[in-house]
């Protein structure tokens, strides 16, 4: 079986989460997979500046967050960042990997596929290197022309990449991987039957805003049930629990810091008030529940709000006093929430994870494939001289001397194309045709 490095960092909690679903996708599949945050692996600095900066542009400065993410999203200032974060940063990433020796490589952050691109141009690895794009639109960042295959979250994500310069064939609209339970269908009974129920979130964050949110829903008159989940945010969990103590006793809330059991609550719910971050709204999508997004970082979430916005899966609101007027239309009208539920499952990418497993296996199949045609285009080099192989590996429609050649010489087959490419990347060599001249070669 193959070493899988799995490659995320810290920045919110989407990243690590896929990276992790993948992991436990891959072990399960009996491969050895190893999960590496490549910002903590060596260099505490960049540890501090990366994810406490991201923690406060993100929380406390999100207008400035989503200015930065805009200039580093245009094409012309990529170069710049790109060579500054490598210089700093592609040595550290290089020691990994000659310490890990993995067979294929698997990004979830778009930092790290910056670097991994910079190590295979200057011809260090060939490892195959597969990047999932855990938003609904793709940053400039993760655009690469070394990556070899992107997971995106949908076929709108990939259209955006196509326009990006990425070539279609290397795109697979597969969905973001998430935890299988979220693709399992309840068996349980309504935990609060009766009641309208609401499941509100901030993230792994947890986002302040939610106490405006959750003072609006518990000012309402209609029967409702919330489910208030603030993350690892202990200082609002806290807050929320004093401020909100009379609709908790009169058994209307229930708010929790970090939980594990969100496919449960998300059963449970009717809507989901959440910023949309891609791991949420993938949880969402696959659990077919609507959302409501009255706050989110701008950036890529605000992007993501969008894309589920005209799709009708989900109502982004601009002001919090607009909640009310939306969950009692929801209520009145049962088709409002059938027909979001409806959008959902047009946008529903079905079991990401055993795709991306499927794709894993298939890069390396053609891995050890190209592999076996370099050992025997050496073989042959060594036999007939360079310029030999040159002209046999011509193709001339849709075939080559070359490729049939090693199929009855060695039984191994080859389209034709694929031995050309693959002799002009790893062979082709003005000198060495020089020192072949005036060999012959009876070769048809």
């Amino acid at each position: 079986m193959a070493k899988i490095m799995i490659i995320t960092a810290s920045t919110g909690g989407g990243h690590n989460q896929v990276a992790a679903t993948l992991q436990a996708g891959f072990r399960e599949r009996g491969h050895e997979a190893e999960l590496i945050d490549f910002i903590k692996e060596k260099n505490k600095m960049l540890e501090i500046l990366v994810e406490e900066g991201y923690e406060i542009l993100a929380g406390r400065f999100p207008k400035l967050y989503g200015e930065l993410y805009k200039i580093t999203n245009r094409e012309l200032l990529d170069g710049p960042f790109k060579k500054l974060f490598i210089r700093a940063e592609s040595r550290r990433m290089w020691e990994i990997i000659q310490e890990k020796k993995p067979d294929l490589i698997v990004v979830t952050h778009p930092f790290a596929v910056k670097l991994i691109g910079a190590i295979k141009k200057s011809n260090k690895i060939e490892t195959p290197f597969i990047s999932i794009v855990t938003d609904f639109e793709a940053h400039q960042t993760y655009v690469d022309s070394k990556v070899d295959a992107y997971v995106t979250g949908s076929r709108h994500t990939r259209a955006g990449l196509i326009k990006k310069g990425i070539a279609s064939e290397k795109i697979y609209p597969l969905g973001i991987p998430i935890k299988s339970e979220f693709l399992k269908d309840s068996d349980h009974p309504p935990l609060h039957p009766g009641k309208f129920t609401v499941l509100l979130m901030g993230g792994s964050m947890g986002l302040r805003g939610i106490k405006k949110v959750l003072s609006r829903l518990t000012a309402m008159d209609e029967d409702l049930f919330i489910h208030a989940v603030c993350g690892n945010n202990k200082e609002l969990k806290n807050r929320l629990t004093e401020k909100h103590a009379h609709a908790i006793a009169d058994g209307k809330l229930n708010v929790m810091g970090f939980v594990d059991n969100i496919s449960e609550l998300m059963d449970d719910a009717d809507v989901i008030i959440t910023k949309p971050g891609g791991l949420t709204v993938s949880e969402s999508i696959a659990k077919n529940l609507p959302m409501i997004i009255p706050f989110f970082i701008p950036g890529q979430e605000e992007e993501n709000a969008d894309f589920l916005a005209l799709r009708e899966a989900a109502v982004k609101i601009e002001k919090e006093k607009d909640i009310e007027p939306i969950i009692k239309s929801m209520i009145k009208d049962p088709g409002v929430l059938e027909g979001m539920r409806a959008n959902m499952k047009r946008i529903n990418m079905g079991d990401s994870l055993e795709g991306v497993i499927a794709l894993a296996e298939d890069l390396l199949k053609r891995k050890g494939k190209k592999e076996k045609l370099k050992e025997l285009l050496e073989k042959e080099i060594g036999l007939l001289g360079t310029y030999n192989v040159w002209t046999a590996v011509h193709v001339e429609n849709g075939r080559s001397v070359m490729s049939r050649r090693l199929l009855e010489t060695y039984g191994e087959e080859f389209d034709a194309e694929t031995v050309e490419k693959v002799f002009i990347e790893d062979f082709y060599d003005d000198e060495a045709f020089k020192k072949d001249a005036g060999k012959s070669c009876k070769l048809r």
